[in-house]
């Protein structure tokens, strides 16, 4: 096989807590994560040499060293020892700065396509522990459905999948903010941290009302307003609207296909950027 093209899905934070910051600068979380069927899709072929090259349909990425996927191609053959060269096309569709875990899903697609090209696999356990060398969500970009992760993200235990249901994300030109930024501006507050405890208890009910109401994510204290978007999803029926991650997109949960529908035209009308979303399970 020289040529593979394969998926790289979103998240987003059904609950998300931070803990504290840590001595080496990271930060403890606490977070329920859970894949949704917004994708981007990445081609990988096998090119004779060593060189890398990566070119994507959004002209604003950086397609140089500093591109995580870059970076995770770059780890995968340190680690096996093994290289040869790369011509990588990435078609860009979750939206960027966002909280939605792009550049983390790109680079652990990029981990599992590698493994799959290669003649030298990794075990799980190193692929597990070289994604958490690259980001605090790319562990769990190697997996599909729902997770709690502690930790900085790299303990993941599973979790029932939320209900099946319909999403809207949505994000506004401008609104997009850094992760470093975020968790900047987190460091400045006060809290004490809340428990997982009724999020993932409403999991295990399956009760789509309940988790609903149980939704958490201490960036939203942090976020820019996204009240207007707020307004028009629940307008049309939103049972819950929550920040994706640290930010700044947010979406609403729906139960039925027409109203996410007609929520994602009104905010695409009024200024938004909007994607329709289902749940993975696994």
């Amino acid at each position: 096989m020289s040529v593979l093209t394969v998926t790289a899905p979103a998240k987003i934070n059904l609950f998300l807590e931070v803990d504290g910051k840590r001595p080496d600068g990271y930060h403890e979380i606490t977070t329920v994560m859970q894949t949704v069927s917004l994708a981007d899709r990445l081609t990988f072929e096998k090119k004779a040499g060593k060189e890398i090259s990566l070119s994507c349909t959004d002209p604003r990425l950086s397609c140089g060293k500093d591109n995580l996927i870059v970076r995770a191609a770059e780890a995968f053959f340190s680690l096996t020892g093994e290289r040869f060269g790369l011509k990588i096309t990435l078609d860009k569709k979750i939206p960027m700065q966002a909280g939605m875990g792009g550049g983390s899903a790109d680079a652990a697609a990029t981990l599992l396509a590698l493994a799959s090209l290669s003649g030298k696999k990794p075990t799980e356990k190193e692929l597990l522990s070289l994604a958490a060398s690259l980001g605090a969500d790319v562990p769990f970009c190697l997996t599909r459905g729902a997770r709690l992760c502690t930790g900085i993200g790299e303990k993941m235990v599973p979790v029932p999948a939320m209900p099946d249901c319909f999403l809207v994300a949505a994000i506004k030109a401008g609104d997009a903010v850094s992760t470093a930024e975020a968790y900047r501006r987190i460091d400045a507050l006060s809290y004490l941290p809340r428990p997982v405890g009724p999020v993932t208890e409403a999991l295990e009910t399956g009760s789509l009302s309940l988790l609903s109401e149980r939704l958490f994510n201490r960036f939203g204290q942090i976020a820019p307003s996204y009240a207007r978007g707020e307004a028009i999803l629940r307008g049309h029926g939103a049972k819950s609207v929550l920040l994706c991650g640290s930010g700044a997109a947010f979406f609403g949960i729906f139960e039925n296909e027409h109203d996410a529908g007609e929520a994602k035209r009104d905010l695409v009308l009024t200024g938004y950027a909007a994607w329709e979303m289902r749940p993975v399970r696994e």
